[in-house]
């Protein structure tokens, strides 16, 4: 059985996965919100703090990542204490020349140590190291400076909340502020959206499906820019237009014209969709026999109490 604590704590892994990885898109606010209360967390319960192990990297792929904690790995000769390994000196000169070339050894070790640390005292964002970021920010976030600064300041609000001190409640508003995301619950494909003008426009969008809506997010600042219920697409039509990939969603009142990247692309949008029809129609349909049951038995209920 697996304890509660362990619990929430997988389940934010998971979500701090979507949202690093850029499956669960996230405007920059709230990604450095999100940021703020998992790096508040990892500060002060450090059991949370997300293990840098080759095989998650491997499950995504992440090869970069393998190759710098490969080489983190690996010991060179320098780093080992040559007293365990070398059998003591036959003559006096040989130990003479071996502490000489300790020494130059060290001399090197120091030289070569001295522009990283000149370079961490230097750093101006020395509290959101590049390994940090990859650890708490999607990839279009990371690197740039307004967004550490807005991790910094949440965090300095955060440090005043009532929640700050329990760690199951850290996690709560972590996965509660997660699961606000426009993009929560929903298959993510990548778009671009034709806009008509003075000349046809084709923008980058972000086409979220699911089975209570569809959203259009922006490309670059993953804001909402459309929202539809689910219950209001009437139907989508595929091909034709300016593009082979086209497709059209037309709703009650409105239309949306995407373009999908790729006929495998534009495959995978229209199962999505055909199944978020299935599922309205199954529940339209339930609702349907709800009521008709809930008015019979008024009316049988009715019946009795005339009879009586």
């Amino acid at each position: 059985m697996v304890k509660p604590k362990s619990g929430k704590k997988v389940v934010i892994f998971k979500f701090q996965d979507q949202v690093i990885s850029g499956s669960l898109p996230c405007p920059k606010e709230e990604a450095a919100y999100l940021a703020s209360i998992q790096l508040s967390v990892e500060e002060q319960w450090p059991s949370n703090k997300r293990t840098q192990t080759i095989r998650r990297h491997l499950l995504k792929g992440q090869f970069g990542r393998i190759r710098d904690l490969a080489q983190k790995i690996m010991v060179t000769p320098w780093e080992v204490d040559q007293n365990l390994y070398c059998t003591p000196p036959r003559f006096p000169n040989e130990s003479a020349n071996a502490s000489r070339a300790q020494s130059v050894v060290e001399e090197i070790q120091h030289r070569s140590r001295t522009p990283t640390l000149l370079r961490c005292i230097t750093n101006t964002d020395g509290l959101m190291s590049e390994e940090m970021q990859a650890q708490c920010l999607p990839v279009d976030l990371r690197g740039d400076r307004r967004t550490i600064k807005l991790v910094k300041d949440r965090k300095r609000k955060l440090f005043h909340s009532q929640v700050y001190e329990s760690e199951i409640g850290m996690k709560k508003l972590y996965i509660q502020t997660a699961k606000k995301l426009a993009a929560f619950g929903c298959k993510v494909f990548q778009v671009k959206e034709l806009l008509h003008g003075r000349t046809l426009r084709k923008t980058l969008r972000l086409l979220c499906l699911s089975s209570a809506q569809l959203c259009l997010l922006d490309g670059s600042t993953k804001l909402v820019l459309k929202r539809q219920h689910a219950s209001t697409l009437q139907q989508w039509r595929v091909g034709g237009g300016v593009s082979k990939h086209q497709l059209l969603l037309e709703f009650r009142g409105t239309k949306w014209q995407l373009i999908a990247p790729s006929y495998n692309a534009l495959k995978s949008i229209s199962m999505t969709l055909w199944e978020i029809m299935q599922n309205s129609a199954s529940n339209s349909i339930q609702r349907s026999l709800n009521q008709s049951m809930h008015r019979s038995h008024t009316e049988a209920t009715v019946c009795s109490f005339g009879l009586q």
